[in-house]
């Protein structure tokens, strides 16, 4: 036990001895009384695994010599741990070099017992107890991440278990201080942050009871406790370097140089290499190359195998141990030749400067020209150097600060982001003279000025033109100028970008006036042009008078009466112009004539306005007010569904009425009978039928021969206008019959909808006869049906068939008792189906809207028709982009309007529904919209 046995055995000598001495020379005093019992007891714990121990003493403090604490293992046992003594006096504690050695992570009891004349007395009564901290965490390591260190350990093998740990960054081994953010968890884990990337920092870790867990606060001790700190390990954060910094490309021929500086940080740990990327994109993509510098302190690299010409985008990432940086921003570049040298190099002299124009390079070698820069020599020889240079963007640039009267040498050159090309062969300007005079000067005459214009002069003589002077006299020769202008030009600018016109003014209108032109250059004027030119200035014409305007076919006729006064030039021209109302600015339509009178074509729709201008040389008039105000009326649309019926020489035709009558009741209707040279075999007329646009319309036209095949028309006509319908064949009155043309055939439920085309100009007095066959040769007819004479295109429906059994198909033409040939034979299978298409579709234009009318499918499918859809288009395809509007008519509603119609001219086709779905669309029909507003 440390100190205490020595002191024991030390303290018994000396009693031994003196009580030898004692016992000889003094007798023997009476037996000491042992001291009381210290009270007060209390134990702390120190550092690592001391103990102090503090008491109260007795009174007087001289009852008791010494103080012994002993440590033990258990409350009421006898083995021990340590033990310490204390003196009587100033010191009431057993601590300091005398203090207790309780290890840290077991428990211990402490008592304390008084000595006199060594003689003990009583320990105190009850041990106090001496609680266990939590062992040093162990096996403490580090992981480097961005600005952070993650830190993880092993719990310890003694002590009582901790609730927390506690994980401290330090700035040195052992002391320092502590930086960055310390973590606590209940785990084995956590990160450090706040750290430095690329500083070294020392971890130690604590574990902790805390007093409010149940396992550290037994026995109503309320305070945490703290292990010994774990042994302190290095690490170092390191985090992915940032994006390289100015990155720098150059194309080359099938390369592109790619140069860059180091990342603004490396992550805390040294770059181990770089990569750049080309791609064809600003985003995205797949690399097409990739290169990496040959030594990372390089920073630069090739990248090849590219296209000339062709863009690329660069990007540049740096890596580290942790990994890759952001990619660079990408830098756009084409690789690429040099370019070859300008062409075509001309210099012009001016005071003191050399204007040098060219034609660009035939090459840019793949790369764009990004400058030309042309330099002046005082020597041909190709080692001299240039004494001056200029440089530009652009096809021309003026080089400054030579002498007027030195000869120079001038070569260009054009320079791309590869570098610079070739010069061009040098071209000599010698000291310059005066240009020629200007040429095929010409000055019209106008209202109060006139716009002179001139040709260049011929021989420029080595200057360079920086102005031209026109001047006006109102003499021949000589006198004094009356009046100049100058025309405009561009800053800086040489000969070829000066206008060659001005407006010379003002000139008072009725005076003859006598012009020139002189070119100027910096050193000299050329002599004026010659001989002067005469110009007699004069003002617009007054408007015209008295318009009127009245309907004509489609069109309107203009008529007027010439302006007053013709402003002294006689009127070239007169322009009636139409607009679509009073204040409109766009035309829809104009005529012009020298006369007094024309006719605006093809112009329909609401009321129209039309105005007049007259027009001389010197420009012109204001155009009439008011606007005229004239009403177009269009014509009807054409007779439908004629049908013509042949009984020896008379033919009966029958019609139905025009739908739109336009805008005037048609007054009668023409029906004529033609042979193959249009002669006229007869006609017979109809006027102004009564009954329903579905009351067919007939006359009769006699006189036909016998043999004679004719072509009818039926014709309507209103107030302004007619129509006629599509021609229709009258056949002879005996003959085989032409046989129907592409036979359709539509499945329905326990049927065949059947239609074909009539034989060309065939008549509807031909009826069509469809028939279904039990073979695709011979065999015998099922079933029958025929088409109406009525109809245009001949259908009907074959019923009474067996579904999904095959049958075929033929179609023949019967009138009278002739009969044509039967069509080939198709097979089909009755079955349920989509409707056929509807039949007869219309179409009338109102203003912005369409009408659309039709006839029912000539089959349902089998199944009702739930509804129709008709579908616009814009222009003459049925292209599902060129939808411009949908209408929708119920169940057998046969009529629907699209409104708010904007195309110029549209096409319309309807399609039905049933259950099944979508039947065929109608054949698309076409109308002219703008033609047709009304």
């Amino acid at each position: 036990m440390k100190s205490l046995s020595r002191r024991f055995t030390l303290r018994a000598l000396v009693i031994f001895v003196i009580t030898a001495v004692v016992v000889t020379l003094m007798p023997m005093p009476a037996q000491a009384v042992p001291p009381g019992t210290p009270t007060d007891l209390a134990a702390t714990r120190g550092a690592g695994n001391s103990v102090s121990v503090t008491w109260t003493p007795l009174t007087p403090d001289t009852s008791a010599d010494e103080y012994t604490v002993k440590a033990y293992t258990t409350q009421t046992g006898n083995i021990t741990w340590d033990a310490c003594s204390a003196s009587p006096g100033s010191a009431r504690t057993c601590e300091g070099l005398d203090s207790l050695n309780i290890p840290r992570t077991s428990d211990g009891w402490v008592e304390v017992t008084a000595e006199l004349d060594n003689v003990a007395g009583a320990p105190t009564p009850t041990r106090v107890r001496v609680l266990a901290y939590p062992g040093a965490p162990t096996g403490v390591s580090t992981v480097a991440a961005d600005g952070a260190l993650s830190v993880s350990w092993l719990a310890p093998t003694a002590g009582v278990a901790p609730t927390e740990y506690t994980a401290t960054a330090y700035s040195l081994p052992s002391g320092g201080a502590v930086v960055g953010s310390s973590c606590t968890t209940s785990t084995s884990s956590c990160d450090v942050t706040g750290l430095t990337n690329g500083t070294t920092y020392f971890i130690e870790v604590v574990a902790r009871c805390i007093a409010t867990d149940a396992s550290c606060s037994s026995e109503s001790v309320t305070f945490d406790r703290d292990s010994d700190p774990s042994i302190r390990v290095s690490g170092v954060p390191q985090g992915r370097p940032t994006a390289p910094a100015s990155v720098d490309v150059l194309g080359g021929d099938s390369i592109i140089t790619v140069s860059w500086a180091a990342p603004a940080s490396d992550g805390g740990s040294p770059i181990t290499n770089y990569l750049a990327e080309a791609f064809t994109s600003a985003s995205g993509g797949t690399p097409v190359d990739t290169c990496n510098p040959s030594t990372v302190a390089s920073m630069r690299c090739v990248l090849e195998g590219l296209n000339n010409g062709t863009s690329y985008y660069v990007q540049v990432s740096a890596q580290n141990i942790a990994g890759s940086s952001p990619v660079s921003s990408r830098q756009i570049v084409q690789p690429g030749a040099r370019a070859t040298a300008p062409r075509s190099v001309e210099v012009l002299r001016g005071d003191g400067t050399l204007g040098v124009t060219w034609t660009a390079s035939i090459s840019d070698g793949g790369s764009s020209i990004t400058s030309y820069t042309a330099q002046a020599y005082t020597s041909s020889l190709s080692s001299s150097r240039p004494v001056a240079s200029c440089s530009t963007s652009t096809l021309m640039c003026v080089i400054s600060g030579v002498t007027n009267s030195t000869t120079y040498y001038v070569n260009v050159f054009a320079t791309t982001a590869v570098g610079t090309g070739p010069p061009s062969a040098r071209v000599t300007s010698r000291a310059s003279a005066a240009p020629s005079s200007p040429r095929e000067v010409k000055a019209p005459r106008a209202d109060g000025y006139s716009r002179v214009s001139w040709r260049a002069p011929s021989a420029l003589n080595g200057s360079i033109i920086t102005n031209y002077i026109v001047r006006a006299y109102r003499t021949i020769q000589g006198g004094e100028i009356f009046a100049t202008c100058e025309p405009k030009k561009d800053p800086g600018s040489i000969n070829s970008f000066i206008a060659l016109e001005c407006d010379l003014g003002p000139l008072p209108n009725g005076t003859t006036y006598y012009v020139d032109v002189v070119a100027v250059t910096s050193l000299f004027t050329s002599e004026a042009s010659s001989p002067r030119v005469s110009v007699l200035t004069a003002t617009t014409p007054e408007v015209p008078r008295e318009v009127t305007a009245t309907q004509a076919n489609t069109g309107v006729k203009v008529r007027w009466k010439v302006p007053i006064t013709d402003g002294g030039l006689p009127i070239s021209r007169y322009t009636a112009t139409a607009y679509s109302s009073a204040i409109s600015e766009d035309p829809v339509g104009s005529c012009s004539t020298r006369t007094d009178s024309c006719e605006i074509t093809d112009v329909t729709g609401p009321p129209l306005y039309i105005d007049v201008t007259a027009t001389t040389s010197a420009g012109s008039s204001a155009p009439t007010k008011p606007r005229v105000r004239v009403v177009i009326y269009g014509a009807p649309t054409e007779p439908r569904e004629v049908s013509a019926q042949r009984s020896g020489p008379r033919v009966v035709l029958s019609w139905l009425r025009s739908i739109d009558d336009g805008d005037t009741p048609v007054t009668v209707y023409t029906a004529e009978v033609s042979d193959a040279t249009d002669r006229l075999l007869g006609s017979c007329q109809v006027l102004t039928p009564r009954g329903t646009l579905d009351t067919r319309v007939s006359c009769t036209v006699k006189g036909l021969s016998r043999k004679a095949v004719g072509v009818a028309t039926i014709t309507a006509k209103n107030a302004t206008a007619s129509t006629s319908s599509d021609p229709i064949r009258v056949p002879a009155q005996s003959g085989l019959l032409a046989e129907p043309r592409e036979l359709v055939v539509y499945p329905s439920e326990r049927s065949l909808a059947v239609t074909s085309q009539r034989a060309p100009a065939e008549g509807t007095s031909t009826v069509y006869r469809y028939r279904a066959w039990t073979q695709s040769k011979g065999g015998r007819i099922l079933a029958t049906c025929a088409s109406p004479q009525s109809r245009v295109q001949p259908a009907c429906v074959i019923r009474d068939l067996p579904n999904y059994q095959p049958v075929w198909i033929d179609a023949i033409a019967e009138q009278n008792e002739a009969k044509s040939k039967a069509t080939p034979r198709i097979e089909a299978s009755p079955r349920a189906s989509v409707p056929t298409p509807p039949m007869n579709v219309t179409v009338a234009i109102k203003g912005t809207d369409a009408i659309v009318r039709w006839q029912s499918p000539l089959s349902d499918g089998g199944y009702p028709i739930q509804n129709s859809i008709v579908t616009a288009y814009a222009g003459t395809q049925l292209d599902p982009e060129s939808i411009i509007g949908k209408c929708t008519a119920k169940k057998l509603q046969n009529k629907c309007t699209l409104t708010g119609i904007s195309a110029a001219y549209i096409s319309v086709s309807v399609a039905a529904v049933n259950p099944v779905g979508v039947g065929s669309s109608s054949a698309p029909l076409g109308r002219n919209v703008t033609a047709n507003h009304s």
